[in-house]
């Protein structure tokens, strides 16, 4: 995902499409 921000949950990782 372009401009987006790795992040986890639990054992389940992806990225958010948005900056926090």
């Amino acid at each position: 995902i372009v401009g987006g921000t790795d992040a986890t949950l639990g054992e389940f990782p992806y990225q958010l499409s948005f900056q926090n």
